[in-house]
Order: structure tokens, then C-alpha cells, then sequence
């Protein structure tokens, strides 16, 4: 029938978007490990490591006061946190399509800057330019 087909992608969505969260928050904590160097931050970092998983928001902080992320990004970001946190604690709500379709853009387009970055570094032009297109996420 259609109402059950239409369940299984309710549930798609959501098993989507919850491993789309999952790899996301991973990709942020990599992003914030790599500018951990600095020794300033270094410190913050160790505190809020010391609950074995960083906080989201720390990393989001940071990774907007290091120009990695905009703050509209940081924002959004933060929203997804707070709907994927409803989401696993039960509150009822469909996924919709364009929630998912919106955090892997955001997912893909980040992952391609922290590759850039592996690959050429921080001060190269091509990750300069792979930071622009985070930049360009903003809505």
C-alpha cells in the first residue's frame, strides 16, 4: 500500500540524515584536531576533550573564529545538532527531503575542504578556494 511504502521513506530519510549527522560531527571533530596546534587553543581543546567527546559547539566555535566556517554556517550547523538531538530522542517528525538534501551538501562540501587541506595545506590557494565554497553554504 501506499501509506507503508511511504513509512519505509520516512525512515530512509531519517536513517539518512542521522549517518549524514554522524559523519558531519566526525569530519567538524577532524577539522577542529587539525587546527589544534596552536598551543593556546591547545589548552581549551584539552578541556573539552576530557569528556572523550568534544563538544559540537566548542568545535563549531572554533572553527568559526578560525575563518573555516561562517557564522551563518556555525548557526546552522548548531540547528542541525539540535534537530538530529530531537530526532534521536524520539520527538515525532518526518525528515523532510530537503533537510537531507541540505546537510549533504553542507557534508560534501566540507569534506572536499578537509581533503584539500590534507592534500595541500593550510596557506594554499587550493584550500583558500575550497574555503570559499564553504562560504558560499551561507543562505
Amino acid at each position: 500500500s501506499s501509506t507503508s511504502r511511504g513509512l519505509g521513506d520516512v525512515y530512509k530519510r531519517q536513517r539518512d540524515f542521522l549517518r549524514i549527522y554522524n559523519q558531519l560531527e566526525q569530519l567538524l571533530v577532524n577539522f577542529a584536531e587539525v587546527y589544534m596546534n596552536d598551543e593556546i587553543s591547545q589548552t581549551s581543546y584539552n578541556s573539552y576533550i576530557s569528556n572523550r567527546r568534544p563538544q559540537i559547539i566548542q568545535i563549531l566555535k572554533m572553527l568559526s573564529s578560525k575563518q573555516i566556517i561562517p557564522l551563518s554556517l556555525q548557526n546552522e550547523l548548531n540547528e542541525l545538532r539540535m534537530y538530529r538531538n530531537a530526532l534521536v530522542h524520539g520527538v515525532d517528525f518526518e525528515v523532510s527531503q530537503d533537510v537531507c538534501t541540505r546537510i549533504s551538501k553542507i557534508y560534501n562540501t566540507l569534506q572536499q575542504a578537509f581533503n584539500t587541506l590534507q592534500k595541500f595545506g593550510k596557506d594554499s590557494a587550493e584550500y583558500e578556494k575550497a574555503i570559499k565554497l564553504v562560504y558560499d553554504l551561507t543562505r
